[in-house]
């Protein structure tokens, strides 16, 4: 579950179940950013009920002395204004909270992949989202904080700053994150870890587990578990190659990694969208397919690899 304004509004309004209060309230517990936003939702919310709680007298009276304030002589209201005196206190309190909240949580982003797919983060770290696959993070913030919640099916490739830690949040889990290759699957209930390359430190609840390359865990209702079995990185050949409506540069970003090769290409193709089903292809083949597609011709060096007009 992405934990957003949303939620945390339905998480103050106790209308979530119990599982969601349990995931809502561990990730409060590991995201200092999480419990700032929840304390000014608490603010708005608060200034939202004390609008139900205002009593006639009391409006007439904050109305003559907003009028005061503002104007000489004194003018005072006329009665068959009464809803607009309404409507002026209500509009003062929701208006003063939204401002707050907009001036401090303007940049989150929540992205849904459509299709198998890359993301580049502003950091430039890369994930490899599965269809269906849902990660939110705040843009404004992300370059002196990075963190990133996710659901679904992802590989990342996280870039290296020992200074600035990657942190990732899933709905019964924190992994901190340090310089390293990785993939998470992540759904309501569970979480499982598999590390390639670097280090990860996991954590749910009192619980941690240390991970070196070749590891894995899982993380099942809270019970988190570090499996003895050893991995080998299988990482280049668990994204699909078969693209539906995909710019060209995309694809051919993901081409690179899978067969770890360096693909040029004219730049007046990189934004045309394409649909290939090239999963179980060989290289040659789908460079013909391409070729085809984008009306090129190609020529290879090593791993080097031209598409020319």
């Amino acid at each position: 579950m992405i934990i957003n304004s949303n939620i945390l509004t339905r998480y103050l309004d106790n209308q979530l179940s119990e599982d969601e209060v349990r995931m809502v309230e561990t990730a409060l517990e590991s995201s200092a950013e999480l419990r700032t936003e929840l304390e000014l939702l608490r603010y708005i919310h608060t200034c939202s009920s004390d609008i139900t709680e205002i009593q006639p007298s009391q409006i007439d009276q904050n109305w003559n002395e907003f009028i005061n304030r503002v104007q000489e002589p004194p003018v005072k209201p006329v009665k068959k204004f009464n809803w607009f005196k309404y409507a002026a206190v209500a509009a003062i309190l929701i208006f003063s909270g939204l401002f707050f909240y907009q001036s401090h949580f303007s940049g989150s982003v929540e992205h849904i992949a459509k299709t198998n797919q890359l993301f580049v983060l502003p950091d430039g770290s890369e994930l490899l989202m599965s269809a269906g696959s849902t990660i939110g993070y705040n843009e404004k913030t992300f370059t002196s904080k990075r963190s990133v919640q996710m659901k679904g099916d992802i590989l990342f490739r996280v870039k290296s700053n020992r200074k600035n830690p990657f942190f990732l949040l899933t709905s019964n889990s924190s992994i901190e994150v340090l310089g390293t290759k990785f993939r998470v699957f992540a759904n309501t209930e569970n979480t499982t870890v598999s590390l390639f390359k670097g280090e990860l430190l996991i954590k749910s609840g009192n619980k941690s587990v240390y991970l070196q390359p070749g590891e894995n865990a899982t993380c099942v209702e809270g019970d988190l578990t570090k499996n003895n079995s050893k991995l080998a990185d299988i990482s280049s050949e668990w994204f699909s190659l078969d693209f539906e409506s995909i710019p060209f540069s995309e694809i051919v970003k993901n081409l690179e990694r899978r067969f770890d090769v360096d693909i040029k290409y004219p730049h007046n193709i990189k934004n045309h969208k394409y649909t290939i089903k090239a999963e179980g292809l060989k290289l040659e083949e789908i460079l013909t397919i391409l070729t085809e597609l984008t009306n090129t011709t190609v020529t290879i060096d090593g791993r080097f690899i031209e598409l020319k007009s």
